[in-house]
């Protein structure tokens, strides 16, 4: 089952990967600012998913105790599906909050950015 799994991630990393490759970059800043927030919205939304894995791990362990029948496949789903969720979950949390840090420091840069007709001004105060 893990290696099932594995296969899985190996082929979501290879896509996004090839993707990311192939993507083209933001036309705007707030072209840029729509990808990151809905990209945000996505780790959290793929969280859930890996809660609901990890409760979906619990009852297979749980199954396994009163299976009569395959009480040891039961378990070994269950753990290798507590496995995953766990390790999802927290690569789901630990990259949201890297791009949250990216999306608050271009927020704080946009901050000091003043836009006229006739001009560009950065300003930064000491």
């Amino acid at each position: 089952m893990n290696a099932f799994w594995n296969v899985v991630n190996l082929g979501i990393a290879g896509a996004g990967y090839y993707f990311t490759l192939k993507g083209d970059m933001p036309a705007s800043s707030a072209a840029f600012m729509s990808d990151q927030i809905s990209f945000q919205k996505i780790l959290l939304f793929n969280a859930g998913l890996d809660i609901a894995y990890i409760v979906g791990g619990l009852y297979m362990l749980e199954k396994s105790k009163n299976s009569l029948d395959k009480a040891d496949r039961w378990k070994g789903y269950g753990r290798s599906l507590l496995l995953q969720g766990a390790f999802l979950l927290s690569f789901d949390l630990i990259l949201h909050q890297v791009h949250q840090k990216n999306t608050t420091q271009f927020t704080d840069f946009l901050s000091h950015l003043y836009l006229s007709p006739q001009q560009i001004v950065w300003v930064h105060t000491f």
